[in-house]
C-alpha cells in the first residue's frame, strides 16, 4: 500500500501545492504539533501505559509520552526488520508485526523489552488488531489469509480467503464482536467470526484499505483509489462520501474521542475528519502540519488527541481536539400557560465566539437549525416543550439544551362572577331546587345561575334554596335562605342586608284567633304565655324564611325580626299574627315590633311577637 501512496504523491503534486498556498479549508478548531526525529515513522498506537508507540523503518520503536517527550529501542530487533503494524495486545504488552525478510510478530514490553517470535510467517504482514477474544489479529496481504495468534502460548493460526488476490489490509473488531476486513484489490468487506469462519464478503464501489469500527455501530473504512470514505452497515449496506476531500485519497482511518472518524491523507500533508453524517472538515499546512509530513498511521489518544506518523517528515503529529461545546441560553420567551397557540423565544449560545451556529426544535421533533428569535405557531392545546442548543465550528453541541416547558390554552377565561355594591345591589345564586326572582317593575323569573340584582328585588324561595351575597365594609357577606318570600335590601352606610317577608300568609283557618295574655320571656322560651314548638314553626302554614350564613343579616317578619352576625335561625309570620323567630345555633338578636322590645336568644330559644291587643 506504501507503494501505491508514494505514486500518487507524484500525481497529485500539482493540487497539493496549491491547497498549501490557499489554506484549504484551513481552522482554529484544533492544535496540532509535531514531535520527534524517526526514520519513516508508520504505524501508531496507544500503549497500555498511555503513551504512545510508534514503528519506523530504519528499524526501531518509539515511545512518545502525551507531552511529546520521545524513547527509542533498537535492542533486540534483528538486522533488516522492517517494523509495521502495532497494537496493544490482550496481555498488557505491545505487538509489532515485522515485514522484514523474516516476517515474524514481536513483543515490547512499555519498559522497552523486546521480543521476537522467529516463526516463518510468510505471506506479507501490515496491520494487526487485539480480537477481544484473547488473541491477536492480522492480515498476510500476499497470500490472502488472516492470521489468529495467541500471545501467551504463541499458538499461530491461518485462515484463507475465499477470494485469490484479494489484498486483505486493514481489519478491525465489529459490532457483533467478529473481525471485520478490507479486501483492497477483491473490492470488497468481509466477516470473520473468531473460530476462523468468512461469513460474508459484501462489494464495495471500490478498493478499501483500511477499516475501523465507528462510533455509530457502522464499520468505517478508506477507499484511496476514489478519494472516498465508506460505511457499511453490519447488513452490508455501502454508503459513500467525498463531498469535502479535496486533497489525496484518504489511507488509514481510526475513530476518534469526538465522536468522528479521522483519516490520513498521505501525498497532500492533511489529516481530516469526518462525522457519521458525512461532513468532511481538513487539516493541512495552514494548521500546523509539515508541508513534507506524509501522514501515515493515525489512532486516538489520551486527554482527546488524534496521533499520527508524519512518514516523510520522520515526525508524529499530534491533534487536539476541540471538544468543549458552548452553551445555551434562554434569554426571553413564555412560560406557565399562555393563552395563544404561538410563541416566540430569544436565546443565545455562550460564548457567542464560540458558536457557529443554533438548533431548536418542539417537543419530540427533531432538533434543526434555526436563528433567534424564533416563534413557534399553531400550537395545540396543552402543554409544549421547546429546547434549543448550540453548537460550534466543529460540530462540539450542548449536551444539556435550554429547555423551557409552557401550557396552550386558548379557552376563553369564565367572567368574573358579579359583585355586589353596597346599598345598590347583591348576588344570588341558586343552590338547589327552583328559585325566582322579581325585580322592581317587573315580574317573576327563574334563576338559573349567579347575577346581580338590585335591593328592592323581591327572592322567592319557596321551593329551593339561594345563596345571597351582599356588600360590607370589610369582606363581602354571604348565607343561604329557603322556605320563604322576601324583598332585599340594603341601606346606605350600613352593612345589615334586611330580608323582608312578602306575599299572603298560606293554609290558614278562617276562624277567630284565641284569647291570648301577656307574659315574659320565661327560662325555656316563651314569651306572652303561649309554648313555641317545632311543630308551631312549620312553613306549611303562614310564611317563612330559614337562614343560615355569616354577615350582618335580617330576616324581618310582621310583627318581629331577627338579627345575625352568624347563625342558623328562622323568622315566621304565623296565622294567628303573630311573628315567631327562632334561634337554630349560635345568637340572634329577636325584636318585637308591637312591644319594642328585644332579647338574645341562644340556640334552641325562640321570641313570639304578638299582635298588639284590641
Amino acid at each position: 500500500m506504501g507503494i501505491h501512496l508514494r505514486g500518487l504523491r507524484v500525481l497529485l503534486a500539482y493540487a497539493v501545492a496549491m491547497l498549501v498556498l490557499s489554506g484549504a479549508n484551513a481552522s482554529a478548531s484544533v492544535t496540532i504539533d509535531e514531535f520527534g526525529s524517526m526514520v519513516q515513522p508508520q504505524y501508531i498506537t496507544q500503549g497500555p501505559d498511555g503513551n504512545m508507540w510508534v514503528t519506523s523503518a530504519d528499524p526501531s520503536v518509539t515511545r512518545i509520552t502525551p507531552a511529546g517527550a520521545t524513547s527509542t529501542f533498537t535492542a533486540g530487533i534483528s538486522p533488516g526488520s522492517a517494523p509495521v503494524g502495532i497494537t496493544t495486545g490482550p496481555d498488557g504488552n505491545l505487538w509489532y508485526l515485522d515485514n522484514g525478510g523474516s516476517e515474524k510478530v514481536v513483543r515490547v514490553t512499555t519498559a522497552g523489552v523486546i521480543t521476537e517470535f522467529p516463526q516463518f510467517m510468510p505471506g506479507g504482514l501490515s496491520h494487526i488488531i487485539d480480537g477481544g477474544d484473547g488473541n491477536l489479529w492480522w492480515t498476510q496481504f500476499a497470500d490472502d489469509k488472516l492470521t489468529r495468534f495467541d500471545p501467551l502460548t504463541q499458538n499461530v493460526d491461518e485462515f484463507a480467503l475465499p477470494n485469490l488476490s484479494s489484498l486483505p489490509g486493514g481489519l478491525t473488531v465489529g459490532p457483533d464482536g467478529a473481525i471485520w476486513f478490507a479486501e483492497f484489490f477483491a473490492e470488497k468487506i468481509g466477516r470473520m467470526t473468531t473460530s476462523g469462519v468468512v461469513t460474508d464478503e459484501f462489494p464495495s464501489a471500490s478498493g478499501a484499505a483500511d477499516i475501523t469500527l465507528g462510533p455509530d455501530g457502522n464499520l468505517w473504512y478508506t477507499l484511496p483509489m476514489s478519494a472516498q470514505i465508506g460505511r457499511m452497515t453490519p447488513t452490508g449496506v455501502e454508503t459513500l462520501f467525498n463531498e469535502g476531500i479535496t486533497g489525496s485519497g484518504p489511507a488509514r482511518i481510526t475513530t476518534g474521542s469526538d465522536g468522528k472518524l479521522w483519516f490520513t491523507q498521505t501525498d497532500s500533508a492533511q489529516v481530516a475528519s469526518i462525522t457519521t453524517s458525512g461532513v468532511v472538515t481538513e487539516y493541512g499546512v495552514a494548521d500546523g502540519i509539515s508541508s513534507d509530513a506524509g501522514p501515515m498511521g493515525i489512532t486516538a489518544g489520551p486527554n482527546n488527541t488524534i496521533w499520527f506518523t508524519e512518514f516523510d517528515g520522520g515526525r508524529v503529529g499530534r491533534i487536539t481536539l476541540d471538544t468543549t461545546a458552548p452553551d445555551t441560553t434562554i434569554d426571553s420567551g413564555p412560560s406557565g400557560t399562555i393563552a395563544t397557540d404561538q410563541a416566540t423565544f430569544t436565546f443565545s449560545g455562550t460564548p457567542l465566539s464560540d458558536t457557529a451556529k443554533l438548533q431548536c426544535r418542539i417537543d419530540a421533533a427533531p432538533f434543526a437549525d434555526c436563528t433567534s428569535p424564533q416563534s413557534f405557531t399553531g400550537l395545540a392545546e396543552g402543554p409544549h416543550t421547546v429546547s434549543f442548543r448550540a453548537e460550534d465550528a466543529v460540530g462540539n453541541q450542548d449536551a444539556t439544551p435550554a429547555a423551557r416547558t409552557f401550557t396552550v390554552d386558548t379557552t376563553p377565561p369564565p367572567p368574573d362572577p358579579p359583585q355586589p355594591v353596597a346599598a345598590r345591589s347583591v348576588v344570588v345564586e341558586p343552590v338547589n331546587g327552583k328559585v325566582r326572582i322579581k325585580l322592581p317593575g317587573k315580574g317573576f323569573v327563574p334563576v338559573e345561575e349567579v347575577r346581580r340584582i338590585p335591593v328592592g328585588s323581591v327572592v322567592d324561595t319557596r321551593n329551593g334554596t339561594v345563596e345571597l351575597t351582599s356588600a360590607a365594609p370589610g369582606p363581602d357577606q354571604t348565607a343561604r335562605f329557603k322556605f320563604g318570600l322576601f324583598k332585599v335590601t340594603q341601606s346606605k352606610g350600613r352593612a345589615e342586608t334586611v330580608l323582608k317577608l312578602q306575599g299572603p300568609l298560606a293554609n290558614c283557618p278562617k276562624a277567630k284567633p284565641k284569647k291570648r295574655t301577656r307574659g315574659l320571656l320565661s327560662p325555656v322560651g316563651f314569651v306572652s304565655g303561649t309554648a313555641v314548638s317545632g311543630a308551631n314553626i312549620s312553613r306549611s302554614s303562614g310564611r317563612s324564611v330559614w337562614g343560615r350564613g355569616k354577615g350582618r343579616f335580617t330576616t324581618s317578619g310582621r310583627r318581629g325580626s331577627g338579627s345575625v352576625r352568624g347563625t342558623t335561625w328562622q323568622v315566621t309570620d304565623r296565622c294567628d299574627g303573630s311573628t315567631v323567630i327562632k334561634n337554630f345555633q349560635g345568637r340572634v338578636l329577636a325584636r318585637d315590633f308591637v312591644r319594642n322590645g328585644k332579647k338574645l336568644l341562644r340556640s334552641g330559644q325562640s321570641l313570639v311577637a304578638r299582635p298588639p291587643r284590641r
